[in-house]
């Protein structure tokens, strides 16, 4: 007998060693014992018992450490299933199952289960791989996944109970996959021959295993309430599992199971859309995997992002890729799919796009900073974005620009770059390009812009926008364009900025400290460039800490605030540091999309392209835009008041009311704003059997104005946030782990996710933040939340629930419902019994989300009777000491929960309330105005803050220039006035006039003087800032002219040196005048010519006459020039008659006689000719002579007739009168 069941054991068990040499050949995953398999036991209705799990495997959104294998074709969780006769999902009592095949499996007499776990290890790295790869494949979002760990477990050819004889031959042998990376978790079922579906105890036929009620595969939450079906489990179809897939594989079925909806992989027709990765910059360009409808060969994908459509391609039968355009919005826009070509779109899903801000740019410039300078530059990106889908890349320059008048904002290509060897493309995989900084590009000049690496398409540079491409950060295009005088820009621009100050009156006052900023997380969140010392070095030297309004202002603007090492907030007047007011804000504007309200586009436009012109390239003009871009300091800053909820569930009053209430339950935490917004608190037990409670999760709404929100811990990521649109819409959650997205905008409110480093211990709050003025920081701690509130000071008076009554007054902080109040000094048990249950709300005004079959009866007792204790009670030993100190709120926790992280967490929540009140106690001095005509500076509004005054040009202060912050809250003194300046009168001069524009500054005297008076001084004045005319009066003095020099060899004679005298020159005997003889003496002071000259009197060269010669001693005044002629010739005159030999240069210039000339000389006398001249002239002469005696003859006669009386002249006489 023993001999027969050896043999029998030794033939199943090389029954088992062969099948391992055989598997593994196309579906299933290699199992056996040469695998490494552990093996059931070889009976019916077995399990494995519990097996280990080294890291937490997340199913069902819980992480577990351990699991069962059964023999019915389950694997389990929590418990182990011998159950046979399936019962229909959802099933109850912590049965949490994998259902592989769930039917009644025997294998007393055949067949096989076995199992084994997988830690990767280079060994088995192949596996891994192909486990990875069905996974990648068939879901978008995990196209990076990387298992860590792995369970494979195998039935193998298992015959159905009841089978006997030839019936023990219809077999099933399937297997199931677990796999995880500690974050995501799969399932991977495997189906290679099913046969039979139901055991003969479930009703299925004993010779083929069909009928009766049918195997079921999916998954169980063991909730009662949450599971997963395949489609045609317990029904007769279900034996065709082996012909199916939900992956395009036969045989195999993949599915998605750490979360608390399993996903299945396959596609449908219900119009959802499943989208990887979900978010992405606005400028475009990133690969959107979309799954959801089935496609096939023939889909024509297109895209519609927000209003904006782009084509896609089919990626297999469940995915579609599209590029993302470009979008001037951020948020979470519709993302539809048609696969008719745009003829409709049947598919919707949510792609978030994000500010450039937002993103880590995955294209870096090296050295940026001295690209201005540099001849060459160089740029690096992420060579493993694009891998999958780009070859080679070219890298272009896109320039943005928006007009304010048409609200036009555009993003256009503008410039090519060519690398060092004049390439255009690169490959993709170098990573790097470097390329000579090149000449400004013609046309339209752009300042603002940033570089785009795309995939490369000949001939599509215009259109590259479609391609897949990565982007740089929005920069400074001065090294494109260079900007050759900044000053001179920066001088137009503030020109123009100047008649645009108007948001300065409605920018956001900044908190006078940096505790407050921090506090303030309503209102302000931290400046992304400037977040400790050693990042603001470099944008803020001088600060260590930055903050910027999250508010939009009435006019658009948004608010800069930063702080030294003081604490102190850095004035912007006397600190290169501090901050600058924002005239568009950093977020944008919604709806966005148009010139000024563009998210970061606007803002750098506006704001930073100044700032960096002015005040880094062209530091001269650093004050002009400090003029125009001011941070508003704390004048008038309101800080919020808090209230906190921590640990066991100890809370702190809007008052300051510390008590503790350790309800089971929903309760109202705050009502607020009206009424209309409610903040409710889900308490439970801290752990089994405890008797103390924590805050589980968080809702609320400002009802007709805000989304709903859900705050609540998670197991598996600390804190999960859902919101969802109204009461009929599904929750969804909002995903911040794995992607960029740290801020959700929806309506009415805002979610922040920040990571926070905590001792060096890093910690996730979110932030939820309600426009009518509340303010949520949630953390999470060993299954607890913290939760701290703040409220707008407006809200004061407006508050009910376990906050209290917000007033000033901590006696009426237990005001219930119906406005009764409990006393202040009453006991924790009074607290339990007669204050905090009046709070628990109704189960139809629950704000909470709630698994599927549950509601707020399940999380509510109202039999719960806490520890009740006093701070009398709790003794601090030396564990308490060293984690708590003489905080007794931690102490108490840490004595009622043993918990050192819970006592911790409850310190730092008190410690930060205690300072959040104490900043909002800081003594703050309200806003002082700006006097007109004038400027003020005000380094802080806290006290010891100074208030600086100055007048604009013109203008004259009046009281004290500086006015400092009191400890009563008010200023030194009054706002000073600047009045105009004013100049004195002035007096006409004498013998002049004035003419006065005006006394005030700039204004002009105009100064003349009478004629014959001329100015000394200067003739205009203009009145100064000092009340100062800018010279001294001038005086009119009698014009005179300068006095004159004798000229050389000549005299003069002066009448006078005053207007109108005359000065006469002349020359000496031998000279002559070169110039005006007469010079007068004009208005102005000067005469009226030059002095002339006297220069030597010359007479005109002669020319020798012909036959003749000349000899000229000299051409001046007295000069000789003698003649003689030839042989044969003889001088004469013009008239023939014999000539002079010699002429004289004589005093008028022209000599005595004019050139003889040189004739030929006659035989014996004269010629015919000249003696008939000669006799012509000695007859005329004879002629005239005897003329003039008969006519003095005549006249002598007739005078002495009238005179009767008669003289005779002599002769002498007679001789001179008639020679006169």
């Amino acid at each position: 007998m023993e001999s027969a069941i050896f043999a029998a054991t030794f033939c199943i068990l090389m029954l088992f060693v062969s099948r391992s040499h055989v598997n593994g050949n196309g579906l299933l995953f290699p199992f056996g014992a040469a695998e490494g398999d552990s093996f059931l036991s070889q009976s019916d209705d077995a399990s494995s018992g519990a097996i280990p799990i080294t890291i937490p495997f997340p199913f069902f959104d819980h992480s577990h450490d351990a699991l069962f294998v059964n023999t019915n074709g389950v694997v389990s969780f929590l418990i182990p299933v011998s159950q046979y006769t399936l019962t229909p999902f959802p099933l109850d009592g912590d049965r949490r199952l994998v259902a592989v095949f769930w039917a009644d499996v025997d294998i007393s007499h055949g067949g096989s289960v076995s199992y084994r776990k997988l830690h990767r290890t280079p060994s088995n790295e192949e596996l891994f791989g192909q486990a990875d790869g069905i996974i990648r494949q068939a879901f978008i979002d995990q196209s990076k996944f990387s298992s860590s760990w792995m369970f494979i477990a195998t039935w193998d050819e298992v015959p159905f109970f009841g089978a006997s004889g030839e019936a023990l031959q219809i077999t099933n042998t399937f297997q199931a996959l677990l796999v995880t990376n500690g974050r995501h978790s799969f399932a991977i079922y495997n189906y290679e021959d099913i046969r039979w579906t139901t055991g003969t105890a479930s009703g299925g036929d004993s010779s083929n295993g069909l009928g009766g009620t049918p195997a079921q595969v999916g998954f169980n939450a063991g909730d009662g309430f949450t599971f997963f079906g395949v489609p045609e489990s317990r029904t007769d179809a279900i034996v065709d599992i082996d012909q199916d897939s939900n992956i395009g594989t036969r045989g195999r079925f993949l599915f998605r199971i750490d979360s608390s909806e399993i996903v299945d992989s396959g596609c449908n027709s219900e119009g959802s859309l499943a989208v990887f990765p979900i978010s992405g910059s606005m400028l475009g360009g990133d690969i959107v995997l979309i799954s959801g409808p089935c496609l096939d060969e023939s889909s024509t994908i297109v895209c519609r992002f927000a209003d904006v459509e782009v084509p896609g391609q089919v990626v297999s039968n469940t995915t579609a890729r599209c590029v993302s355009p470009l979008v001037f919005e951020v948020g979470r826009l519709p993302l539809r799919m048609s696969t008719n070509g745009g003829n409709s779109f049947n598919f919707t899903g949510i792609f978030t796009y994000l500010s450039p801000e937002d993103i880590t740019p995955s294209v870096k410039r090296l050295e940026a900073t001295d690209w201005m300078n540099e001849k060459e530059l160089t740029i690096t990106w992420d060579t493993e974005l694009l891998r999958d889908y780009v070859t080679n890349v070219s890298i272009s320059v896109y320039g943005y620009e928006e007009d304010l008048a048409t609200g036009e904002a555009k993003l256009p290509f503008v410039y090519s770059l060519y690398g060092i060897n004049e390439e255009q493309t690169v490959p993709y995989s170098a990573g790097r390009f470097s390329f000579i900084r090149p000449r400004a590009p013609s046309g339209a000049q752009y300042t603002v812009g940033a570089i785009r690496v795309s995939q490369y398409v000949q001939g599509q540079d215009e259109a590259e926008q479609t391609l897949p491409g990565m982007w740089s950060d929005i920069h400074n295009l001065h090294w494109l364009y260079p900007v050759p005088d900044p000053s001179a820009w920066c001088d137009g621009w503030a020109e123009e900025a100047r008649s645009d100050l108007d948001f300065l009156e409605v920018t956001e006052p900044c908190p006078c400290t940096l505790t407050q900023a921090l506090v303030d997380v309503g209102r302000f969140s931290e400046h992304p460039l400037c977040y400790s010392p050693e990042s603001c070095e470099m944008s803020k030297p001088g600060a260590v800490y930055c903050v910027r309004a999250d508010t939009v202002s009435e006019f658009g603007g948004g608010q800069e605030c930063c702080y030294g090492s003081d604490d102190n907030i850095l004035d912007v007047a006397r600190s290169a540091g501090s901050g600058f007011a924002q005239r568009r804000h950093h977020g944008g504007v919604a709806p966005y999309k148009v010139a000024g309200r563009v998210p970061y586009l606007s803002h750098w436009f506006w704001d930073i392209l100044p700032m960096e012109h002015c005040c880094i390239y062209s530091q001269l003009f650093c004050q002009v835009y400090k003029r125009v871009r001011p941070s508003q300091t704390c004048e008038d800053y309101q800080p919020p008041q808090p209230a906190i909820g921590t640990g066991d569930t100890h809370l702190f009053t809007l008052d300051g009311t510390e008590y503790a209430f350790n309800g089971v339950g929903v309760y109202t935490l705050l009502e607020t704003c009206g009424g209309l917004l409610e903040l409710q608190a889900r308490m439970a037990v801290l752990q089994q059997g405890d008797r103390a409670t924590k805050i589980t999760a968080l809702a609320g709404l400002h009802r007709d104005k805000s989304d709903q929100i859900h705050v609540e811990v998670s197991e598996r990521r600390g804190i999960d946030v859902w919101f969802r649109q109204g009461n009929d819409s599904e929750w969804t959650m909002i995903e911040f782990e794995g992607t960029q997205i740290r801020r959700v905008e929806l309506e009415g409110v805002a979610v922040f996710y920040r990571d926070v480093n905590n001792s060096g211990v890093m910690t996730k709050n979110i932030h939820v933040n309600f426009k009518c003025g509340v303010s949520l920081v949630v953390s999470t701690t060993s299954g607890l939340l913290n939760v701290f509130t703040s409220l707008q000071k407006e809200l004061k008076g407006r508050t009910r629930g376990l906050y209290g009554n917000w007033n000033g007054e901590k006696n009426d902080d237990f005001e219930r419902p119906d406005g009764t109040i409990l006393p202040a000094n009453a006991t924790m048990q009074d607290v339990h019994q007669e204050f905090g249950p009046k709070w628990q709300i109704k189960p139809e005004d629950s704000l909470f989300r709630y698994p599927r079959g549950k509601g707020p009866s399940d999380y509510t007792d109202v039999t719960f009777v806490p520890l009740f204790w006093s701070p009398s009670d709790v003794i601090i030993d030396e564990s308490a000491l060293r984690i708590c100190g003489n905080d007794t709120v931690c102490a108490f926790n840490f004595v009622v929960t043993g918990n050192e992280d819970i006592a911790r967490a409850t310190k730092e929540a008190v410690d930060s309330y205690k300072t959040a009140v104490k900043s909002a106690a800081l003594v703050i001095c309200g806003a002082l105005r700006v006097p007109t005509n004038g400027q003020k500076e005000v380094s802080r509004g806290s006290v010891g803050g100074v208030a600086s005054f100055t007048c604009d040009d013109g203008y004259i202060l009046q009281r004290e220039s500086e006015l400092v912050c009191q400890e009563n809250g008010t200023w030194s003194g009054e706002v000073p006035i600047c009045a105009p300046v004013t100049c004195d009168g002035l007096m006409e001069p004498a013998n002049g006039q004035v003419e006065v524009s005006s006394n005030n500054v700039g204004g002009v005297a105009r100064f003349t003087c009478d004629d014959g008076y001329t100015l000394r001084g200067n003739s205009e004045l203009v009145c100064q800032e000092n009340g100062t005319w800018s010279w001294e009066v001038p005086t009119c003095v009698p014009v005179t002219c300068d006095a004159l020099m004798e000229p050389a060899n000549g005299q003069k004679r002066v009448s006078s040196n005053n207007v109108g005298g005359v000065a006469r020159f002349t020359c000496d005997d031998g000279y002559t005048l070169r110039g005006n003889s007469e010079l007068v003496c004009q208005e102005n002071g000067t005469w009226s010519w030059e002095v002339p000259t006297c220069v030597p009197v010359t007479c005109d060269a002669l020319m020798e006459p012909a036959n003749g010669h000349m000899e000229a001693s000299s051409n001046s005044v007295g000069g000789v020039a003698s003649f003689t002629c030839d042989d044969g010739y003889t001088l004469h005159n013009s008239q023939g008659l014999q000539g002079d030999s010699e002429i004289v240069c004589q005093d008028n210039g022209t000599w005595s006689r004019e050139v003889p000339s040189c004739l030929p000389r006659s035989n014996g006398g004269l010629t015919g000719l000249e003696s008939w001249k000669l006799g012509l002239i000695i007859g005329g002469s004879c002629l005239l002579l005897l003329i003039v005696v008969v006519a003095g003859i005549s006249y002598t006669m007739y005078r002495k007739s009238r005179k009767y009386a008669f003289t005779l002249p002599r002769p002498s006489e007679h001789f001179a009168e008639s020679t006169l």
